[in-house]
């Protein structure tokens, strides 16, 4: 089993902080009632928060970057033009929930990077997939081959699973 904060709903805040290597360095957060990324992530564009399904997937990503896994990661870090829409003959935008930087490391005197910047859509478990958002992730992805593409869902039965 991958350690990881969906495996532990229903874990006390006293559990999270005594597992760092879990949910992250806590510190003060959960006394303030909030996640381990709310004050540096949890902002939208447009002043909106996360919902608890980004925020949750966030703790986990807080928990990679804690262990060295990741550089960083950033939510709706950036905006990707696609392709054209054919009504407004402009091109569409798709935002990913999270940009992951991976991390770099030094072998035989050169950079090397550890996979590529992934672009993670979230979708919660009663998220029934709609054509269009399916279509528009999938459209991006096919015109942004130089990123990973990732869209993962929360069930209640398995946690976490990536669905493409």
């Amino acid at each position: 089993m991958q350690m990881n904060p969906s495996n532990f709903p229903r874990a006390s805040d006293a559990f999270k902080k005594a597992n760092p290597h879990i949910f992250g360095d806590l510190g003060n957060d959960l006394a303030l009632g909030r996640g381990p990324t709310e004050k540096k992530t949890g902002i939208r564009r447009g002043g909106k928060k996360m919902n608890k399904t980004e925020q949750e997937f966030s703790w986990y990503l807080d928990a990679l970057q804690s262990r060295g896994e990741i550089k960083r990661f950033v939510f709706q870090g950036a905006t990707l033009l696609w392709g054209v829409d054919e009504k407004t003959s402009e091109a569409m935008r798709y935002t990913p929930d999270f940009v992951v930087i991976p991390i770099d490391r030094i072998e035989h005197d050169r950079r090397v990077t550890d996979g590529g910047i992934r672009m993670i859509e979230i979708k919660g478990s009663k998220v029934i997939y709609q054509q269009q958002a399916l279509a528009r992730f999938k459209g991006c992805r096919s015109d942004w081959p130089e990123f990973e593409f990732e869209m993962w869902q929360k069930t209640k039965e398995e946690g976490w699973k990536r669905v493409l």
